[in-house]
Formats: structure tokens, C-alpha cells, sequence
């Protein structure tokens, strides 16, 4: 899902995500495969991010591109523990950059950076497991953002997750706000293999040209 939550890796351990990941509006489609989502635990509390994908965008009467898409460097720091079901608070700094100028100039990015610092919150009510991040997103090039999201999942036998969010990019000092709700699976396929899928469909009114939808599919490894 795209909110995030308190969980590292653990001492020593790595969490690694491989995807395929798209988004339509009208008349382009943007996809990153393979998506990399590096994670190293540094102790029991602190976790090491490096992210980044191989993009593809295919726009109605044009040739399909491709290039590096950005990368992303984090480290998630999390300050409250009171227990695997109790109240979890982190913080997670992340910078994020064009990794090529080819891929600027050919079209796939726009020439910008952000750092984004969000915190994270997680605790188990009942059956329900509820995640909740939020943060800003500063621009070196677009206006800035505030960003929020609630992910509720329910855990079944067997390790099968199902999880509901709901998602809103607020830009400040403006009316522009894209929310989404995305639903989600997570399904174990055999020790340290875990499938991982989500759907998301934007809410209330959809401006010209922004995403229709998007997709997730990918394997997580945990080792």
C-alpha cells in the first residue's frame, strides 16, 4: 500500500520488493518494471531504503519511452514501541532525485527532488490492524504537498492480508487534492516469499488529465 508503516526489517535482515507498478491517465500509461524496494534493518528499530524503478510511458500517436525512473533514498527511525500489537510511532526522511538526465530529456520525468518527511502510526484494534502515515513533501521544482493516508487490514489464517486505504495529496495553497482509495492483498507463498497486490481508483472529482487507476503486483523477499 502506499502508506506506510512503523515496521523494519529487523537486526541485520532484508526486506526486498520486486514490482510491477502502473498508472493510466487518459491517453498515457506509466508503468515501472522491474520496481526495486531495498530494505536493510540496522538494529531492531531503524531501516535503510533504496528504491528505484525501470519506467515505460506509452502515450496515444507516440512511440512507447523508456529510462531510469528516480530514485529514493529513506531511513525510518521508529522512536515508539510498546509491543508487536500495541501503539508503534516512526518517523521516515526521505530524498528523492532524477537518476538520469537522459530520462528527463527524453520526456519520462520532469526535472524536480523532493525530500518528504512523514511520520507513521500503527496499532491492532481488535481484528483490525490500522496503519496511518502522514507528512510533508517539499519540491525543488513543484509546489509543495501534504500528505495523508488510513490503510485497515484484517489478518486470516494462513498469513492471507486484505487491506482497505484511503490516500489524499493535498498541494498547499491550493484546491488540488487527489485522493484515492486502493485496495489491497497480501498472500504468502512459501517461507520469506510473500505475494503483494493492490487496485486504486481516485474518489470525488477527477481533474483533466490525471490518473484513471493504478496497479500494483510484485514479490516481497525477507531474508
Amino acid at each position: 500500500m502506499i502508506t506506510d508503516d512503523p515496521g523494519t526489517p529487523g537486526n541485520g535482515k532484508w526486506e526486498v520488493n520486486v514490482a510491477y507498478n502502473t498508472e493510466r491517465s487518459p491517453g498515457v500509461i506509466e508503468t515501472q518494471v522491474p520496481d526495486f524496494d531495498i530494505n536493510y534493518g540496522v538494529g531492531d528499530r531503524i531501516e535503510l531504503t533504496v528504491e528505484f524503478p525501470w519506467l515505460f510511458t506509452s502515450t496515444v500517436g507516440q512511440s512507447r519511452k523508456q529510462g531510469a525512473g528516480d530514485t529514493l533514498f529513506g531511513l525510518k527511525y521508529r522512536f515508539v514501541d510498546l509491543g508487536d500489537d500495541k501503539l508503534q510511532v516512526s518517523t521516515y526522511p526521505q530524498y528523492t532525485f532524477n537518476t538520469l538526465a537522459q530520462s528527463v530529456h527524453a520526456g519520462l520525468l520532469e526535472p524536480d527532488a523532493n525530500i518528504f518527511l512523514p511520520f507513521e502510526a500503527s496499532e491492532t484494534v481488535g481484528p483490525l490492524e490500522l496503519n496511518a502515515d502522514a507528512g510533508l513533501a517539499f519540491h525543488r521544482n513543484e509546489p509543495n504537498e501534504w500528505t495523508y493516508g488510513l490503510a485497515v487490514g484484517h489478518l486470516f489464517r494462513q498469513g492471507l492480508e486484505l487491506v482497505g486505504e484511503y490516500r489524499s495529496d493535498r498541494v498547499l495553497d491550493s484546491d488540488e487534492d487527489q485522493q484515492l482509495f486502493n485496495f489491497g492483498i497480501r498472500a504468502p507463498i512459501r517461507a520469506g516469499v510473500t505475494f503483494i497486490g493492490a487496485y486504486g481508483l481516485p474518489l470525488g472529482h477527477v481533474p483533466v488529465g490525471e490518473r484513471q487507476w493504478l496497479g500494483y503486483a510484485g514479490l516481497q523477499f525477507t531474508f
